[in-house]
């Protein structure tokens, strides 16, 4: 069987494949239904049924139509493969059109005419060659076939049609033309909307996510052919304050080098002023997806996995900046370079310089209340302009507490109430919930937690000085692999669905006067 082109988006073949399938469906249930109406209407009902030795013609276009029904909910509802949708469609399309010439051979020669049965087959071809993505030669192996089957039958099987068969070669010649000159257009149409898409060495991929800082898409470097994450910030949000805080994040993840937090790559700006940031594009799954799709998990794991997160927090916090948007989301666990269990830190975009390197203090939003309610220490939601390396801490304690227990730290009606709790409310230690955990481990997990920042690990530094000295909880090298393998086909399966959270940030504003929370959608 031929491959497919290169350059065929996978997902853009599988819309095209399910559209053609569709639209064949829609066509043949219109004919039949039609069809069998007209006969009601001029025959009655009992000549509209009645037997004769064409009879098997009905059936079999009805069983046709149900054939394309079948295909079409299974495009519909199942992510095939690339060779299968390749299957479907030029196998498909051949017996299709191979079926008409079977109409024309066996059919009843008063009413299966060469003209009709040429024009059901030059609908079927210049159907797919419009809407399927395919090279030229795919679509010549494609048309050919069916086309000089007619032409042979019309000719030679039925002589007294011969002045039709030598018609139909003609014609099936100039289809074979037509639906050549369609794939052509239609692919080079397609390469030339790629470049369009083309963001400096970059061509734009499918989008991956939305949030409040830029629109994240994969890519691919043209020269590299490196995958890759472009984040854009969008031109009606490229005000003076939004492209300053875009910059700035892209400055300050920059500068950021260890491991566990994300890669940048390039920055620019296209000529039509759109900016963006090129990134390392992770194939892995979040603390989200982690918590939910494989529940709670042993307190070994959370430790290693807090133990990486705090060595990138480190780095950050001794850069001077601060998170502020520690949250399963923005946690990406990887299976990178055969290193189980990587995680990466993402999105800095909410990232806050401390005071004594904070040259334009108007971009971190001082008077609002930023990140994520579930995940956010006391003293963000009462002294936001305070926050520091300990409120990163506290998230990723809470972030730890979900892994570890299947549950939010707090939770309540509103976000109002949320944030309330993170103030007053003392967390329910994991113990309480019968998880199994070490008293150290504990311990540690509480006191990041606790109320007053001055109580927790100082920041990233203190953290992973505080984990280690745990010592070994049960999970290393073997067991984070053991894990992989184990369900590596699952988490293809929801990067596949493209199920990867896209960043999704909301802040809570402060009415100082009133003290009322107000969150903001």
């Amino acid at each position: 069987m031929l491959s497919l082109p290169n350059t065929t988006d996978l997902q853009l073949l599988r819309t095209r494949v399910r559209l053609f399938v569709k639209v064949m469906f829609g066509l043949h249930l219109g004919f039949n239904v039609t069809t069998a109406l007209l006969r009601g209407l001029l025959l009655g009902s009992s000549g509209m049924w009645a037997r004769n030795r064409y009879g098997w013609v009905r059936p079999l276009s009805f069983a046709v139509t149900a054939v394309l029904g079948f295909g079409w909910a299974l495009c519909a509802h199942r992510q095939l493969s690339r060779q299968a949708l390749g299957l479907i469609e030029t196998l498909g399309t051949m017996l299709l059109c191979s079926g008409y010439v079977l109409y024309l051979l066996f059919g009843p020669l008063h009413f299966v005419l060469v003209p009709s049965v040429l024009l059901m087959v030059t609908v079927a071809l210049v159907l797919r060659a419009a809407l399927v993505p395919s090279g030229a030669w795919r679509t010549l192996v494609v048309s050919l076939p069916p086309l000089c089957a007619l032409a042979l039958v019309a000719t030679y099987v039925r002589p007294h049609d011969r002045v039709s068969g030598l018609w139909a070669a003609v014609s099936g010649a100039a289809v074979v033309v037509v639906t050549l000159i369609i794939s052509r257009v239609v692919y080079h149409l397609r390469k030339q909307v790629q470049q369009a898409r083309q963001l400096g060495q970059y061509v734009l991929g499918k989008k991956l996510g939305e949030g409040a800082n830029g629109v994240v898409f994969q890519a691919t470097h043209v020269l590299l052919r490196r995958p890759t994450a472009i984040k854009l910030l969008p031109m009606t949000r490229a005000g003076e304050t939004a492209l300053a805080r875009f910059e700035r994040e892209v400055r300050q993840t920059s500068r950021l080098e260890h491991p566990n937090n994300i890669s940048i790559y390039d920055f620019g700006r296209t000529p039509d002023g759109i900016f963006y940031f090129a990134m390392e594009l992770l194939d892995g799954l979040t603390l989200g997806q982690l918590s939910t799709h494989f529940g709670p998990q042993p307190q070994g794991r959370v430790a290693y996995i807090m133990l990486q997160a705090a060595h990138a927090l480190a780095e950050a916090h001794a850069l001077s900046l601060v998170h502020r948007d520690m949250k399963p989301q923005n946690l990406m666990l990887c299976d990178r370079g055969g290193a189980a269990d990587t995680l990466k830190v993402l999105d800095y975009g909410l990232a806050k310089p401390l005071p004594k390197d904070a040259q334009n203090p108007h971009l971190t939003q001082t008077d609002t209340v930023v990140g994520t309610p579930h995940y956010m220490a006391p003293e963000a939601f009462t002294e936001p302009q305070a926050v520091g390396p300990a409120a990163d801490v506290y998230g990723l304690a809470a972030v730890a507490y979900l892994l570890l227990t299947g549950q939010q730290l707090f939770t309540g009606d509103t976000l109002v109430d949320v944030g309330w709790k993170h103030v007053h409310v003392a967390p329910t230690p994991p113990s309480q919930h019968g998880v199994d955990v070490a008293p150290a481990f504990e311990a540690l997990l509480m006191r990041c937690l606790d109320k007053t920042a001055s109580q927790r690990p100082a920041d990233g530094e203190a953290l992973v000085t505080a984990l280690v000295l745990l010592g070994d909880l049960g999970w290393g090298a073997a067991q984070a692999r053991a894990w992989w393998q184990q369900h590596r086909s699952d988490v293809k399966r929801l990067v596949t669905d493209n199920q990867l959270a896209s960043p999704n940030h909301s802040g809570l504003d402060i009415d100082w006067a009133a003290r009322q929370l107000e969150h903001v959608a």
